[in-house]
């Protein structure tokens, strides 16, 4: 096996963990939705203008890691396919003996 191989393959696998573990950090970002408990206080010391930034400050947070971790996994699934292409040409290359 050639070592530009070995490589694309460590690279694959090293991509595969990488998306494992944000597929684990994807299904913790609801728990955040915990923080909304702090518009309780904030309602009794700042009043509705408190309660009202807490729950947006918080909307917004969940948001924008959904929408940063979901653009990092195309990322990633982006480039499994390239490395995946890059082999099976490796593959036709090295089988025509080029």
């Amino acid at each position: 096996m050639s070592e530009k191989r070995q490589k694309m393959e460590a690279e694959l696998v090293r991509l595969e963990g990488l998306l494992a573990e944000l597929e684990k950090d994807w299904k913790k970002v609801p728990y955040a939705f915990v923080l909304l408990l702090g518009a309780i206080p904030a309602y009794l010391k700042y009043g509705t203008l408190g309660s009202s930034l807490t729950i947006l400050t918080v909307v917004s947070l969940v948001a924008t890691s959904y929408y940063l971790i979901g653009v990092r996994k195309a990322e990633y699934r982006g480039e499994m396919e390239e490395v995946r292409l890059g082999m099976e040409r490796l593959a036709q290359l090295e089988g025509a003996g080029v």
